[in-house]
C-alpha cells in the first residue's frame, strides 16, 4: 500500500497528494522548514491507483490547504475531483501542465484560450475544470527539474556518465522550472487563487540536454532527430513574478562539474 508520512508543525496543515516525485519532494521539505504539519502521501509508481484510497482514507481530517503534485495525466483529473468531493472547503493547490496550450509561437498567457491537442494536455484541462479558479489554485509548468528524484535532469546526467544514448525531442519547446523555485512559488501564492504560469526558461528537452551537459563538462550522447516542426508551449510569466516579486534563478545554478550528484 502506499506510504506516508507526517510531519508536526504548528503554522498550518497541508496535505501532499505525491510527496514523493520531484515537485513534491521539494515542496515537503520547504513546507516543513516554514513551519506547516505536512501529511505526505508517498505512492509507488506502479500502485498508483492506490492513491485514491489514501484520500478517501483521510476525509474526516481538515486541511488548510491541499496540494496536488500528481503528474500523470491519466490519474489528475479524478484526484482533482476526489478532492474536491471529499474536502469540498479545502483551498486545492494543482500542480497543472504547459501541454494545456495550443502549441504555436509566442509565450502563451494564462487569460489565452487553451487548446491541447495532445491526449495528455486534454486531461491536465479537464483536471483544472473540477477546480474552482475563485478559490483554488493552478500552477501550470513544464518540466520540473531537481537533484531529489529522477526527472530530466538527473536522467541526462546520470546516461551521460555512462555514456549512453539519450533520446529527447528538439522539435517541443517545454517550460523548465527548478522544484526549488516552483516551491518558492506555491509558498508566496498561498494566499492567492486562480490561473499562474511558473517557468525559469523555455527550449526544447533536447537543447536542455547540450546546455546541461556543457554545464558539467560531459559528453551527451544525443541520438539524431528529423524533426522539422517546432511545436512551441513557451509561456509568459509575467503575473506570477508581479504578483510574488520573486523571479527564478538559473536552472543550472549550482550544478558543475563536481556538483551534480543526488542530494
Amino acid at each position: 500500500m502506499a506510504q506516508s508520512e507526517i510531519s508536526k508543525r504548528e503554522k498550518g496543515r497541508a496535505l501532499i497528494t505525491v510527496a514523493n516525485n520531484v515537485a513534491g519532494f521539494n515542496l515537503w521539505k520547504r513546507l516543513v522548514e516554514e513551519g506547516y504539519d505536512v501529511d505526505a502521501i508517498l505512492p509507488s509508481e506502479d500502485k498508483y491507483n492506490l492513491l485514491l484510497s489514501e484520500l478517501v482514507s483521510r476525509k474526516n481530517k481538515k486541511y488548510d490547504f491541499i496540494v496536488n503534485t500528481v503528474d500523470r495525466h491519466d490519474y489528475a483529473v479524478v484526484t482533482n475531483k476526489m478532492l474536491k468531493w471529499l474536502y469540498p472547503t479545502e483551498k486545492i493547490i494543482f500542480i497543472s501542465s504547459d501541454l494545456v496550450y495550443e502549441p504555436r509561437p509566442g509565450k502563451k498567457k494564462e487569460n489565452d484560450n487553451a487548446y491541447p491537442p495532445t491526449m495528455e494536455g486534454k486531461y491536465f484541462l479537464e483536471a483544472e475544470s473540477a477546480l474552482d479558479v475563485n478559490s483554488d489554485l493552478v500552477l501550470r509548468v513544464g518540466l520540473v527539474t531537481g537533484r531529489c528524484v529522477p526527472n530530466i535532469l538527473t536522467n541526462t546526467i546520470n546516461l551521460s556518465r555512462a555514456n549512453m544514448s539519450i533520446d529527447l525531442s528538439g522539435a517541443v519547446v517545454r517550460n523548465f522550472i527548478s522544484n526549488a523555485d516552483l516551491s518558492e512559488y506555491i509558498i508566496r501564492l498561498l494566499d492567492k487563487n486562480g490561473i499562474y504560469n511558473a517557468s525559469a526558461k523555455s527550449m526544447t528537452p533536447r537543447d536542455f540536454a547540450l546546455e546541461l551537459c556543457a554545464k558539467i563538462n560531459v559528453n551527451c550522447k544525443l541520438r539524431r532527430t528529423t524533426d522539422d516542426k517546432v511545436f512551441d508551449y513557451s509561456m509568459d510569466t509575467t503575473k506570477i513574478e508581479l504578483t510574488t516579486g520573486y523571479y527564478t534563478k538559473d536552472i543550472f545554478a549550482n550544478i558543475s562539474s563536481g556538483l551534480y550528484l543526488l542530494g
